[in-house]
């Protein structure tokens, strides 16, 4: 929402007759002119639509016909793809966090997005709480506790002083989950805020990218590139999708004191993917902006009681600690990849830093379209600093709060480790068992919490994959179903035939979309750099 402040400094640059939309563009194009303009089509819209749907059901035929096929098929694909693709995936990942430091350090900071005169849509704060919001969801609250219980039982550089294996842990969570990962949303995000505000591109990612081929080649390959897109984007909520419900069903299992078959696991799967296929045919708007709100309030307050109930002490104590660990320890973090690992099932890297960053790569093509049109008006260098930095913030408090709380359970109870690794879903759950006299009321608002996430994680993902398709062809709401469906059935998919080795075996779906999705990226990386050598605001202050 925004600030009063904000909207009065907008108007002031409005005429009375022009129009003004939610970025604070003024006067934005119509649709059909900017379509025209870019030569974009229905009938490429609908081929878009089309083929991503038909990747998934082939996918799901594959799996329906031979189940065993299926997990074989997974299994080989994963080993060769982290054999071959981790180190590609680490470097990209270092490579945005660089890129995000030098526009931030030169000439290119300057550079304000939507011309040298236009003004952001939102204060600051609006701004940031908005950010903040994004910054919280499924894969945090999942792994913000589990992985610093696992990473304290082991790292690949274990720190000489047993005393400082918590401080590890965090930093490890850290890089994992705060800068890194905010760089690549962020790098995504600002390719696709200059191609949008600064080169008049459509919301697209087609529009990022394809400049750089001939004529005759703009058309196809924009459509090979927006096919990624949503394949990478399906994929990952998949994987969003089917943690989290797997983790919402060991949190039932806590509050009741009942074990659960596979058969409610699947059932929270199906529930949650019908509210969000319901949420996207009924434009229930209001009610995820309500759900998102009530999410973000959840979160503060149960930050605020573990923090109150916890171990408070110990909080404070290590986050300087596991703070200046991650400084000191983050050019070897970012440099490893467990070079001459042949088998992932004996690679530490291919469940941590080559999975997590592939599925921040899937995530990026959503959040890319929600924090640029939200973020008109502002320079390249506050761009960068507010959507890396305010939001790995978060990250850091977060992690260090519910995952500090975690290793020091882990610390008086040594069996919290092994627990956590053969299910990592009971990481959280085990943290707030060892807080006293709020633990029971914790167990119920963290369940709530991972449900109110599940559904606006979906709805989001859908609304701005349907967004992403139709330049030229009307939303519609048959295909925003059909989404939500394809998410819903490969959930289900990973979780009957994958069995036990589920929380494994969903994993690769975020890999599968985030690799070829990296390629894109680095392609709207080549291009901005190409429109920025000639930006006119450089021109005109001879900076160019």
């Amino acid at each position: 929402m925004r600030s009063k402040s904000s909207d009065d400094d907008a108007r002031r640059h409005v005429h009375p007759m022009e129009v003004e939309d939610e970025s604070g563009e003024v006067d934005p194009e119509p649709k059909e002119a900017q379509a025209a303009r870019l030569g974009r089509t229905v009938k490429h819209d609908y081929v878009i639509r089309a083929v991503s749907v038909a990747i998934v059901a082939v996918v799901l035929g594959i799996a329906l016909v031979s189940a065993d096929t299926f997990i074989n098929a997974v299994g080989a694909l994963r080993t060769f793809v982290t054999q071959y693709c981790s180190w590609w995936i680490v470097l990209c990942a270092f490579l945005c966090f660089a890129v995000c430091v030098l526009v931030a350090v030169t000439k290119l900071g300057t550079i304000r997005l939507g011309g040298k005169d236009a003004k952001p849509a939102f204060s600051y704060f609006s701004w940031f709480a908005m950010l903040f919001a994004t910054g919280q969801g499924v894969g945090l609250v999942f792994w913000a506790v589990a992985e610093p219980i696992m990473m304290y039982g082991g790292t690949p550089f274990n720190a000489p002083d047993p005393l400082f294996a918590g401080d590890t842990a965090l930093a490890w969570t850290y890089f994992h989950w705060a800068i890194p990962a905010w760089a690549i949303y962020a790098i995504v995000s600002l390719f696709m805020s200059y191609a949008r505000y600064n080169m008049h591109k459509d919301t697209t990612f087609r529009g990022t990218v394809e400049d750089l081929f001939p004529a005759r080649a703009k058309r196809p390959v924009g459509i090979v590139v927006e096919i990624l897109v949503v394949i990478a984007t399906i994929f990952g909520l998949t994987t969003s999708l089917g943690l989290a419900s797997y983790q919402f069903n060991t949190g039932i299992q806590q509050i009741f004191n009942i074990q659960t078959g596979q058969a409610l696991q699947v059932a929270f799967v199906i529930l949650f993917g019908a509210i969000a296929t319901m949420s996207v045919w009924f434009g229930v708007v209001k009610g995820i902006k309500n759900i998102s709100n009530a999410n973000a309030i959840i979160s503060i307050v149960f930050v605020a009681a573990v923090f109150i109930f916890g171990p408070t002490l110990y909080i404070l104590g290590v986050l300087p600690e596991s703070l200046s660990v991650f400084v000191d320890q983050f050019m070897l973090m970012s440099g490893f990849t467990a070079a001459g690992i042949a088998s992932y099932g004996d690679s530490w890297q291919a469940f941590w830093s080559f999975f997590i960053f592939c599925w921040c790569f899937a995530f990026a093509t959503f959040t890319a379209g929600f924090v640029s049109t939200i973020s008109r008006g502002r320079t390249l260098r506050e761009f960068v600093g507010g959507v890396v930095f305010v939001p790995a913030a978060v990250c850091i408090v977060w992690t260090c709060v519910v995952g500090g709380t975690g290793v020091w359970a882990a610390m008086s109870d040594p069996g919290i480790v092994a627990q956590t690794t053969a299910d990592s879903s009971m990481g959280l759950f085990l943290t707030i068992d060892s807080i006293p006299v709020v633990g029971g009321v914790l167990t119920v608002v963290a369940t709530i919490l991972i449900g109110g996430y599940i559904v606006t994680s979906v709805d989001s993902g859908v609304m701005a994959l349907s967004n992403f398709v139709s330049p030229a062809a009307r939303q519609s709401r048959g295909f925003k179903v059909v989404l939500a469906l394809c998410i819903t059935a490969l959930a289900v998919l990973f979780m009957v035939t994958a069995g036990q080795d589920f929380l494994n075996t969903i994993q690769f779906a975020t890999i599968a979309g985030g690799i070829p999705f990296s390629i894109v990226v680095l392609l709207m990386g080549i291009q901005f750099f190409k429109w920025v050598k000639h930006d006119e605001q450089l021109v005109e202050r001879g900076m160019a």
